[in-house]
């Protein structure tokens, strides 16, 4: 099994007639406008911000059809803030995949890089193995009223 690439995305949409994906606001940094000063130190930030976590994955045809991603999210500091995990399956007989898995809100703590943690398991295996990690910048910006 082995992952070709992963994106972070607002969207995403698979065309029904020709199987082609379009992957809108690929997200690489998010700048977060306060209208006063203290409210950069309030912490932590829920971010209603929902998005795509998209990857594509090949396979050979005796492998595994089905696996786990455990998907990590860190703050700058490194500080685990969410994580969880989502069962995928190839369609049997294929030996590509689109996974795509939605992320509703997220918390931030502080201004800087983030990353997101992806690992894989299949399903006889113990440990997860890492197989990409995905950084985005968080800038924080103060917006002066006139």
């Amino acid at each position: 099994m082995k992952n070709i690439w992963s994106i972070l995305c607002q969207e995403s949409s698979v065309d029904s007639n020709t199987n082609k994906i379009s992957l809108f606001n690929c997200i690489d940094e998010l700048t977060m406008s306060f209208a006063r000063r203290e409210e950069i130190n309030d912490k932590p930030k829920n971010i209603p911000l929902s998005f795509d976590l998209v990857s594509l994955w090949t396979k050979e045809i005796d492998e595994p059809d089905n696996f786990n991603i455990l998907i990590q999210f860190f703050d700058p500091n490194g500080k685990e803030l969410k994580s969880f995990e989502q069962d995928i399956s190839f369609e049997r007989g294929k030996k590509r995949l689109r996974a795509i898995i939605k992320v509703n809100g997220f918390v931030i703590t502080s201004d800087g890089t983030y990353k997101i943690k992806l690992s894989y398991k299949q399903n006889d295996d113990d440990k997860y193995k890492p197989f990409s990690e995905l950084p985005f910048d968080v800038i924080f910006v103060f917006q002066e009223k006139i």
